[in-house]
């Protein structure tokens, strides 16, 4: 061995003693940083939360006694807006309304969403000259007779409380669907026309 390599080794040894003197550990691999020991600013950074998105209490209609005689009932919700100025989009609130579920008070009084868990927006509404198309998944086949009426009565009522909205059309995934009604399968309702026993109170 050379002189030159002797030295190299014997000062590579030298520095390991000199690491282990000084009390500085020689772990295998990384450790974590106890909290003392982190910067005040890098902390605050690392806790900082995203404010949350401020939201707007809205109308929504869910279904009271829907086992004898179904009545639609307005709630308000709380539905996610782009800012405390804005108002709710229609897409915001019908999603809110398709997964909404009746609060401990209002299942005291027998309302609940008769709308199925299943059904979702097929695509983004769309509102023309007054009439909001509202897209929804097969879903809403889930539930037939009197139960589908109410459920379509829900959404209708719920668009008819957006601004600018007079009257809804339906499709399922894209294709056109007359809605099931009080007056009968109809392709544009609204909700005092079209749903009008459905919001009337019980005899």
């Amino acid at each position: 061995m050379t002189h030159s390599v002797r030295g190299t080794l014997a000062a590579a040894a030298i520095g390991v003693l000199g690491l282990a003197g000084c009390g500085i550990p020689t772990d295998d691999g990384p450790r974590a940083i106890s909290r003392e020991n982190v910067p005040d600013e890098v902390a605050a950074a690392t806790t900082e939360t995203t404010a949350p998105q401020p939201t707007v209490d809205t109308t929504i209609f869910l279904v009271q006694s829907p086992d004898e005689d179904p009545r639609l009932v307005d709630v308000e919700r709380p539905v996610p807006v782009e800012g405390a100025s804005s108002g709710a989009e229609p897409a915001a609130v019908l999603e809110v309304l398709l997964g909404a579920v009746a609060d401990e008070q209002e299942q005291e009084e027998g309302i609940t969403n008769l709308i199925p868990e299943t059904t979702r927006l097929a695509s983004q509404p769309e509102l023309q000259a007054g009439t909001l198309l509202i897209d929804l998944t097969r879903g809403i086949y889930d539930v037939e007779g009197v139960p589908q009426r109410a459920a379509f009565g829900q959404i209708v009522c719920t668009a008819d409380e957006l601004e600018g909205v007079d009257a809804v059309r339906f499709a399922v995934e894209g294709e056109p669907i007359d809605a099931s009604t009080d007056t009968g399968n109809s392709e544009q309702v609204t909700c005092d026309r079209d749903y009008r026993r459905l919001l009337a109170e019980p005899d």
